[in-house]
């Protein structure tokens, strides 16, 4: 009799059950893939801001302590680029290649030539991260252009656009009536460290 009972009642819920599961399951992954998203993305920028970090402050220096073939004078934006961008991209399993400057390059004044507004140095080759390096720079200056208050900071300034592409399903009202739509995220990062003496 109890055995019947509740056979009776799982009967009943089954059809209840599958609508929800039908319901919900989809939402559960579009959630799941857009976590797994994001952290994609967060970790893409993180390892940006890293490899901008540490090629900036390899630029910053007057020499190459690790480049004992290297004669004493600044870093080429090639060498930065392959020899402290690109191992961090390495190391963070991180497709480098689409690398590109930010054209145009943020508003950086030199500290020798007056106001002129500093010009990246030339483009890495093809075979290194594209990066643009700005060396003896005021660092302290608003977004807008002005500088800020207090005694200039010159440095050296290292920024790179990483651009993320990335897949979504649309609806649409022909067959096959769901498509796949590719959007392309732009990640930026800039480093500036104080120029060493």
């Amino acid at each position: 009799m109890k055995h019947s009972r509740i056979r009776r009642i799982w009967h009943d819920c089954t059809a209840a059950e599958i609508a929800e599961a039908a319901f919900v399951l989809p939402l559960m992954f579009v959630f799941l893939i857009g976590i797994f998203q994001f952290a994609r993305v967060y970790m893409v920028y993180s390892t940006m801001q890293r490899a901008a970090q540490e090629g900036a402050h390899a630029a910053a220096g007057s020499n190459c302590a690790t480049c004992p073939s290297l004669p004493a004078h600044q870093l080429t934006v090639d060498l930065v680029a392959t020899n402290f961008v690109h191992p961090v991209f390495t190391v963070s399993h991180v497709d480098d290649t689409p690398l590109i400057p930010p054209v145009p390059a943020t508003f950086l004044n030199s500290c020798s030539a007056g106001n002129a507004q500093v010009d990246c140095e030339s483009e890495a080759t093809s075979s290194v991260p594209q990066i643009c390096l700005r060396r003896n720079v005021i660092l302290n200056v608003k977004p807008g252009g002005g500088p800020t208050s207090g005694t200039p900071v010159c440095g050296t300034a290292l920024s790179m656009i990483y651009p993320y592409g990335f897949s979504l399903p649309s609806v649409s009202s022909s067959p096959p009536y769901i498509s796949k739509q590719t959007f392309t995220l732009n990640l930026k990062a800039q480093a500036q460290v104080v120029g060493e003496d």
